[in-house]
């Protein structure tokens, strides 16, 4: 264990890399097949979800090349590249919840009004908390807020949406499409917890 410990510290800018290289991949992937996708409701707002993808893999390789340019840059300017991946990390969370509420929303057996006030929430409380952590929150806390209030719940709805969209693929003739959003489900609940709850030791649980 401690082997495979010393192994990831050592090779943490592989790791890192290879990463962000997944996410903006993923995203890319989303960009790329949503036209075979526009038969189906989930096709009208994959855009959100290849938006998270993205930036979420470039604020990754924030990890890999900000402290490439310590010995270069000023503490002012580290200061800035610093808050300029948290930022695109809150961007990347906001994205992801809003994917996940306007597919939500429409199922919900409520009142239109109220379905109109839940899908339109989504972006004020993604402002309300972006703006809190980069503005109220110190530097060091505000990554582990925004993973807690926009990458948590963002990631586990979008496994809920997954887990949902199985109905509108029952009648295809290829299984493996009800299997791929089963998967995608597992998956972001996976990150919902390994994302979004385990968050860098700053003293906050947990």
């Amino acid at each position: 264990m401690e082997f495979l410990h010393d192994f990831i510290e050592t090779n943490m800018v592989v790791v890192n890399f290879v990463y962000g290289l997944v996410y903006f991949t993923f995203g890319m992937a989303i960009a790329l097949q949503r036209r075979s996708l526009s038969n189906f409701r989930l096709a009208r707002h994959l855009w959100l979800l290849a938006a998270f993808g993205i930036i979420h893999g470039i604020a990754e390789w924030g990890n890999v090349f900000i402290p490439i340019q310590a010995s270069y840059l000023s503490a002012p300017w580290m200061d800035l590249m610093t808050n300029a991946q948290t930022l695109a990390w809150a961007i990347s969370f906001a994205f992801l919840l809003q994917f996940a509420v306007v597919m939500i929303v429409p199922r919900l057996p409520w009142a239109t009004r109220v379905r109109t006030f839940i899908r339109w929430y989504a972006p004020v409380w993604s402002a309300a908390v972006i703006l809190t952590a980069m503005l109220f929150i110190p530097a060091h806390l505000s990554e582990c807020w925004i993973r807690y209030l926009l990458g948590f719940p963002g990631s586990i709805l979008t496994a809920a949406v997954f887990l949902l969209e199985r109905r509108s693929f029952r009648d295809l003739p290829a299984p493996s499409a009800r299997l791929d959003l089963s998967l995608a489900a597992i998956a972001f609940t996976v990150y919902a917890v390994l994302g979004g709850l385990i968050v860098p030791n700053h003293g906050i649980w947990p």
